[in-house]
């Protein structure tokens, strides 16, 4: 277990390492670019362009909407990960259940070992010669 928690931290921290000078390089240029296009609209807008006024109204940045790259370690722990975690759910549960199902058992048949021990008893005890007891007769006196 310890060398599978091991390999998985070994993953995640090579995942989180990945080279991201080419999306930051990317996001740059697109940054530029949005700058130019909106100083081009405001010189125009100053004017008194009513096309331009209404496209820096309507204007939305285009710099936000470059994708992320996805790192396979992470893409891969996100698949894994759930899957292997509810296997290990599952078997703790089923261990869980044994045991109770194993206690249930032992209680039960200390009950039945008590129940048969009584009834062996009164068995016996049957079997043997009843005892007959003499009557008591307490005589009292009478008092003239």
């Amino acid at each position: 277990m310890k060398f599978i928690i091991t390999i998985a931290a070994a993953l995640a921290l090579t995942g989180c390492a990945s080279d991201m000078t080419g999306y930051y390089a990317t996001q740059q240029k697109a940054i530029e670019a949005d700058n130019n296009a909106v100083m081009a609209l405001a010189t125009a807008a100053a004017t008194g362009n009513q096309g331009a006024i209404m496209a820096l109204a309507l204007r939305r940045s285009a710099a936000g909407n470059i994708a992320v790259p996805q790192d396979k370690a992470l893409a891969w722990a996100s698949i894994l990960v759930p899957g292997v975690t509810q296997l290990y759910g599952i078997q703790k549960n089923t261990q869980v259940q044994l045991r109770q199902i194993d206690a249930e058992a032992s209680k039960y048949g200390a009950t039945l070992d008590a129940i048969t021990g009584v009834a062996s008893q009164g068995i016996t005890a049957a079997a043997k010669d009843p005892v007959i007891v003499e009557p008591f007769v307490v005589e009292v006196p009478t008092t003239p």
